[in-house]
Order: C-alpha cells, then sequence, then structure tokens
C-alpha cells in the first residue's frame, strides 16, 4: 500500500536507490537504461525522462505508448515520463521534470544522467 510506504520511517537496512534517470528516448541510450536497472536491482523505482521542446510534444502519446513497449519488451520495470520545456531550454525541462516525478516516498533520491558523445566540439 502507499500509504503504508509513507508512513514507514528511513532505515539504513530499508535503503533503495530510487532513481531519475535522464535518457531521453530510452530505446536511443540502452546502456545508460540498463546501468540505471541495475542499480535498483530490478525493483525499487526508475523513471526514465525525457524533456522535449513545444514541437515535439504532438507525438507524445504515441511515443509513450513505444517506449512503454520497449521497456516491457526488455524486461525493465520503469516509468518513462515526457517533460515540456516552456523555453526550449534543456535546464528549465529538466527542473520541471525533477519537481514532478514521484509522490511522497515513491519519489527519485538520485539523478542520473548520461555523458554526451560530442562533449569535445561544445
Amino acid at each position: 500500500n502507499t500509504r503504508e510506504i509513507t508512513n514507514t520511517p528511513d532505515h539504513v537496512k530499508t535503503y533503495r536507490p530510487k532513481i531519475l534517470c535522464f535518457t531521453g528516448n530510452p530505446a536511443h541510450r540502452p546502456s545508460l537504461v540498463d546501468f540505471a536497472h541495475l542499480i535498483t536491482k530490478k525493483t525499487s523505482l526508475l523513471i526514465c525522462a525525457d524533456v522535449m521542446s513545444e514541437t515535439e510534444t504532438k507525438l507524445v502519446p504515441v511515443q509513450r505508448e513505444a517506449v512503454q513497449a520497449w521497456l516491457k519488451d526488455h524486461n525493465i520495470n520503469a516509468f518513462y515520463n515526457p517533460t515540456q520545456s516552456s523555453s526550449n531550454s534543456f535546464l528549465d525541462g529538466a527542473k520541471n521534470c525533477i519537481l514532478n516525478a514521484g509522490i511522497g516516498k515513491l519519489s527519485p533520491n538520485f539523478v542520473l544522467m548520461g555523458f554526451k558523445n560530442n562533449w569535445s566540439k561544445d
């Protein structure tokens, strides 16, 4: 029951990492999703976040179904959370995603981000 989890006090023996992983589309970064899934030991919360621009949000319902099917096909227990950035800024979208992810004790306590492939060019 969710209410019981909220009323349970935190303890060292019952700690579980609850991860908010900025993956974009998880199918495009499978190694990052697998790494996050291994950290959660396949039992605790994993949210795959995708910060989108305003033009991309028209496809959210279709993409959400496709991503959930991909996660299910790969036996990954995770939620997909697409978030729109109002100013087309990744920083604003990431802030919105962090603030809106989870409920009570089922909110992330760990943020995981990938490493850019073209970091030396920017």
